[in-house]
């Protein structure tokens, strides 16, 4: 840990000097590949730090520089830095320190208390800037994040992801009232997003669903922000236009329990709300019901029950409780129409499709991408700016499953 203040001539000396060592640890060898890495720098800049959150691999020196003319200091909530209040950074002072544990750390100003950041330390080195990793792959924003994955996905065994092969999105600081500075940590995958509300603390995966068919979107425990349902396809191509997250809306209304009787699931519905029948279910015993959650009154047939309560595949700590009926629809998967079941539970969307092989008849729906194409690429407000008015899909209230709105997490991991 080190302290540099920089005044006068010395100061420009020192400046000099700082850009000529910079230049000299970012040299490549090119002939054996490798390389050094200088230190990264934040920036502190209208009462702000600069770029944050910041990933970067143990053993990083991060140099802090004051860019304002208001004093300012770097101090950890949790007392593993602090570059000093009784004499402030000045505007053009630095304050170094090497991070040589992984693990995600928040910090502050002292003298301002709305200033936040947070520097996440991975155990691996992150791809050279401007270069992303292959495939559009990411780097986890979180060890938490990297260890909640691999539990499931690391070796799926032939099975469909839990999450997916890795991260699409790399880490994000979203909106969230009662998280450090109103901000949370948030990493998207194809079928999920993971959430870190405090750093250090348990991982969670916000319920998606809920938040998709009912335009309700969530940035604190009990605050939300009404925007149009999501009309984002829940399963097949991306192009495939049925149906999507704001069709099934219309399918929440609470059933009889029929889960002891065995009936077969066999309505099928179409973009234009026609109900009509898909016979060949009458004979597919995945697709009888076998299952009810009594809390939303919905039934599950049995490819789906049995999905839930497999914990190698997530469990209902990762899907939650049905949400939806469960229908059939024509869907596009590879350019051609097969029929699909389809079922949306509070955090996940799950699917049956006969056709596919065994281990991949029922799959998660990915409905990570779905939310982040949802919340970041489609307008917020209703129809000329009216906000819709969706129903809320029911929500359970028992600890099996995680967070609800309006309530804390009450089980870690999901």
């Amino acid at each position: 840990m080190m302290r540099v203040r920089l005044t006068g001539v010395g100061r420009n000396r020192a400046a000099v000097a700082a850009v000529f060592a910079l230049l000299l640890t970012a040299l490549v060898t090119v002939g054996n590949a490798t390389s050094v890495s200088a230190d990264v720098s934040v920036n502190i800049v209208n009462f702000a730090f600069m770029p944050t959150p910041l990933t970067i691999p143990v053993g990083t020196t991060v140099v802090w520089t004051n860019q304002d003319s208001a004093g300012h200091t770097t101090t950890s909530d949790t007392g593993v830095w602090d570059s000093g209040t009784a004499a402030p950074l000045k505007k053009g002072d630095s304050f170094k320190f090497t991070f040589n544990q992984v693990g995600t750390f928040a910090y502050h100003c002292m003298i301002h208390p709305n200033m936040h950041g947070m520097i996440v330390v991975t155990g691996a080195t992150p791809p050279p800037s401007g270069s992303p990793p292959p495939g559009g792959t990411q780097a986890f924003a979180d060890p938490a994040f990297q260890a909640l994955w691999a539990q499931t996905d690391a070796n799926p065994s032939g099975h469909s992801y839990v999450w997916g092969p890795a991260p699409f999105t790399g880490g994000l600081m979203e909106d969230y009232k009662e998280a450090p500075g109103g901000k949370r940590l948030v990493q998207y995958f194809d079928k999920a997003r993971m959430e870190l509300n405090t750093p250090g603390g348990p991982v969670t995966a916000g319920l998606l669903s809920v938040e998709l068919i009912s335009g309700r979107q969530q940035n604190g425990d009990g605050t939300f922000v009404q925007r149009d349902p999501a009309r984002v396809t829940v399963a097949g191509d991306p192009d495939n236009p049925f149906p999507t997250y704001a069709d099934l809306a219309k399918l929440q209304g609470a059933e009889q329990d029929n889960s002891s009787s065995g009936v077969p699931i066999t309505k099928m519905v179409n973009a234009n709300g026609v109900a009509g029948t898909y016979a060949p279910a009458t004979d597919d015993a995945l697709a009888k019901t076998t299952g009810y959650d009594a809390t939303t009154k919905h039934n599950i047939p049995k490819a789906f029950l049995d999905f839930r309560n497999s914990p190698d595949l997530g469990g209902i700590q990762a899907i939650g409780l049905a949400i939806t009926e469960p229908v059939w629809a024509n869907v596009k998967v590879n350019n051609t129409v097969v029929p699909v079941l389809v079922q949306a539970f509070e955090r996940r969307v799950l699917t049956y499709t006969p056709s596919n092989p065994i281990l991949f008849r029922v799959e998660y729906g990915n409905i990570g991408r779905a939310y982040n194409t949802w919340r970041y690429s489609t307008p917020a407000g209703g129809a000329n700016g009216v906000p819709p008015t969706a129903m809320m899909p029911p929500v359970g209230n028992t600890p099996a499953y995680g967070r609800q709105p309006g309530q804390p997490t009450v089980k870690p991991g999901y």
